[in-house]
């Protein structure tokens, strides 16, 4: 019987392997990113070499994923904790969110990704015996797979310096 709950706890730790390597990466790269991503909505195609500190990059801004203009608007309102709430959230299912308090500062950061239209965001029953007092379930609007996939593509460029269409 003690082999099913250690299955289930190596099955559980390598699901939660992906999300905290993305929000690792996104910590370490959150900050040149946006300034990044800044400088280049703000310059022509003919950008060749962008400078972070002492970081140099040679990217053309035409190998940058186009991003939908729809996308773009809800992306600028984003920082870091709704970023951070926003990625690992699984394409296909969505994520089930547990809650212990009303005030639950993932609760705002995630009301907010919804407004934006990014992720539809529903209350669901508890369950009985179950500590999570407000749990929701959260899954991407079809607005919100393109934002991802623009974000996770920048990332891919960013880390390879290379364009994967």
């Amino acid at each position: 019987m003690s082999a099913q709950p250690e299955s289930a706890a190596v099955a559980l730790i390598k699901a939660a392997m992906w999300p905290l390597v993305v929000l690792t990466g996104l910590a370490l790269f959150y900050s040149p990113m946006h300034k990044t991503l800044d400088s280049l909505a703000k310059r022509s195609d003919s950008i060749q070499t962008i400078k972070l500190g002492t970081l140099e990059l040679d990217i053309k801004a035409s190998d940058l994923p186009s991003p939908d203009p729809d996308a773009v608007k809800a992306m600028e309102q984003l920082d870091q904790s709704m970023i951070l709430e926003f990625l690992p959230i699984d394409e296909n299912l969505g994520s089930p969110k547990c809650y212990y308090a009303l005030v639950d500062p993932r609760l705002s950061t995630d009301t907010k990704l919804s407004q934006l239209g990014l992720v539809k965001f529903t209350e669901e029953a508890p369950e009985s015996g179950s500590q999570c007092q407000f749990p929701h379930h959260i899954e991407f609007t079809p607005l919100g797979l393109k934002a991802r996939n623009f974000l996770l593509k920048v990332i891919a460029i960013e880390i390879s310096g290379k364009n994967s269409n």
